[in-house]
């Protein structure tokens, strides 16, 4: 219960703060199965991203000693919150054309030093339990298949509206530029070093939050059927590739992803899914 509250607390003074839509944005985190990833799977770091849902305020509004206070809160937490000690840094980076065409550039050079990527970030790496986990991280690598397919679910997905928003030189752009910087590097990286995957989670709900935004403020104003058809199918696949497209997968043994999720069973009455307990014991 204690847990419950503290999530949806966060999330509803977040909501009202960031959003006049919020019953739109929930039924986005709903439908995306973001709310019950973050409410049934992740616990422990749902309340590291919880913190800094309340946090983004002094992040937007510089306020340096709360923001560390509460950041060192969330990694108290969470061992991934570590990341949003460097948010600070993408205020700094102007979110451009210049920036994302940069980006994408040295992300082809990247490709071929890959293998060496880790040790670039081990310095950060102070602890023994993030240690283990970067390396557990770095003997994961993809396909270039797989490379191809992530990359464009993750960064490529990503671009459309953001480029709208920038060429329209939306308010959007202005007020959450460390968002949009931080969003598509790490996205980035998270194609060679697949813990970085685990940074989006941090960034996610307010992903959500400037997509109904934009839906209600800025598509319905586009003009061009094709550029509408683009950023709409493209703001789908990026939703569904969030968490949704793993309903139609099996771990090794047969048991499939969404038994985590479905049948709901309540702790008032206490049920045995069988398949959710063979997922999570094979998961470890």
């Amino acid at each position: 219960f204690i847990h419950s509250l503290i999530f949806n607390t966060c999330l509803y003074l977040f909501l009202k703060r960031y959003s006049s839509r919020q019953f739109s944005v929930l039924l986005v985190l709903y439908v995306s199965l973001i709310y019950f990833y973050f409410s049934f799977e992740v616990q422990r770091e749902i309340l590291s991203i919880s913190i800094f849902l309340i946090n983004i305020k002094n992040l937007e509004e510089k306020k340096w000693t709360k923001f560390y206070i509460l950041a060192i809160i969330s990694f108290l937490f969470h061992i991934s919150a570590i990341v949003i000690f460097f948010l600070p840094l993408f205020g700094k980076i102007k979110f451009s054309r210049k920036l994302v065409i940069i980006t994408l550039l040295s992300s082809l050079l990247l490709f071929f030093v890959k293998d060496n990527i880790f040790d670039l970030f081990r310095i950060f790496l102070f602890l023994e339990s993030m240690q283990s986990k970067g390396e557990a991280y770095s003997q994961v690598s993809f396909s270039l298949i797989g490379f191809l397919a992530y990359y464009f679910v993750r960064v490529i997905l990503f671009l459309p509206m953001a480029l709208f928003l920038l060429t329209r030189k939306s308010e959007q752009i202005i007020r959450n530029n460390w968002f949009y910087s931080a969003f598509l590097v790490i996205s980035v990286f998270s194609q060679f070093l697949v813990g970085f995957e685990r940074f989006l989670n941090y960034l996610f709900v307010l992903y959500f939050v400037i997509i109904v935004d934009f839906i209600y403020t800025d598509y319905i104003y586009i003009k061009s059927k094709l550029i509408k058809l683009t950023i709409m199918m493209s703001l789908l696949g990026s939703i569904f590739f969030v968490i949704q497209y793993k309903l139609f997968t099996k771990n090794d043994f047969g048991q499939h992803y969404y038994s985590i999720f479905f049948p709901y069973n309540t702790i008032f009455d206490y049920q045995v899914n069988e398949e959710r307990e063979s997922y999570h014991n094979n998961s470890q």
